[in-house]
């Protein structure tokens, strides 16, 4: 056993999340006024929190390589990153698809911290290797020895998860907890709407109308992104995290934190 082995009290992973990979990212309504939207492309980033949204967006492109049942959730999100994901790069150097509806969705970092380490941390040995190297201490003969590393993967303790992503620098963070104003650079791209994942409902029907009102076109709001643990998990989790991890995560994400008007007090946590 490793001498930094966490004990039975910390905050472990869900075994049943182990083997799950599930995109989730977003928030409230910011809309804008925008003529027609149906007659110019949809763009958005790619992690919508809805797949039948997503599939909906390529099939009206005429892109979707199959009945929508029968094209998995991987293959959907390879094409709208490829046909759909609007950069701040290539809206300065296409002002023109600006006059396309633009959405994204924000979720309170610290929410989305805990999906990220239920559901993706896992499939990332280079992430195990941070995690072990930055808050075990890790020699680096130690992480070389690979069956080590992935066995002590399921003794990760939330604090150790949130060691790591503090530690890093916010530029290199893997894209399942790189801050949203990074993805998103709102402040570089008009947005026509900016919704919350904690309104998800309310989000999905505004986009869902604006890109397909006049379509006749049913979409339905997938729930794969759908959370398996309550706010009270969510909040018992932060509790045992040290004020100093706390202080690094919200440096980090201090823009999300402003921008979706969330509150840093993990008590506050929706």
């Amino acid at each position: 056993m490793h001498p930094n082995k966490p004990n039975q009290m910390t905050v472990l992973p869900n075994p049943q999340t182990l083997a799950s990979h599930k995109l989730v990212h977003q928030k409230v309504a910011r809309p804008r006024p925008h003529p027609n939207p149906q007659q110019n492309p949809q763009v958005s980033i790619p992690k919508v929190a809805s797949t039948n949204l997503k599939k909906a967006l390529l099939e009206s492109k005429g892109l979707l390589p199959g009945p929508p049942d029968q094209v998995s959730e991987n293959t959907t999100n390879s094409l709208i990153a490829t046909c759909c994901h609007l950069t701040a790069e290539v809206a300065a150097a296409h002002y023109d698809l600006q006059r396309a509806y633009t959405f994204t969705f924000i979720r309170h970092p610290y929410t989305r911290l805990y999906a990220s380490y239920q559901e993706d941390m896992w499939q990332h040995y280079a992430v195990l290797v941070k995690i072990l190297r930055s808050a075990r201490g890790w020699s680096e003969a130690e992480l070389a020895d690979r069956g080590a590393v992935e066995g002590e993967a399921a003794s990760i303790t939330f604090t150790e998860f949130l060691t790591m992503v503090g530690s890093t620098d916010t530029d290199t963070e893997d894209k399942h907890w790189q801050p949203w104003f990074l993805e998103a650079q709102p402040c570089l791209i008009l947005y026509n709407y900016i919704g919350y994942i904690e309104d998800m409902e309310t989000g999905f029907q505004i986009v869902r109308d604006a890109v397909f009102g006049d379509q006749g076109r049913e979409v339905e709001l997938s729930k794969a992104g759908v959370n398996h643990w309550s706010r009270r998990e969510v909040v018992e989790a932060y509790r045992q995290v040290s004020q100093s991890v706390l202080d690094r995560i919200y440096q980090n994400f201090e823009d999300d934190f402003v921008i979706g008007g969330y509150s840093r007090d993990i008590e506050c946590i929706s």
